[in-house]
């Protein structure tokens, strides 16, 4: 599924976080993969939706 790329202030919406801490997360490596376009960041949803499972846990309360 081909869909275009998201910027910073979709994928921000996406994940209703600010546009700072997807901004934060960029630069400390911890957030989605991203790429940048010359001065232009751009994120593909796969990868979005590929980091955001993976921040899911499976603990249990003790």
């Amino acid at each position: 599924m081909n869909r275009p790329l998201a910027v910073p202030d979709e994928v921000a919406n996406f994940l209703r976080v600010p546009k700072s801490t997807l901004t934060y997360w960029r630069v400390k490596g911890k957030g989605p993969k991203f790429a940048r376009y010359g001065k232009h960041v751009r994120y593909d949803w796969e990868d979005v939706h590929d980091w955001l499972k993976r921040q899911a846990t499976t603990e249990e309360a003790a």
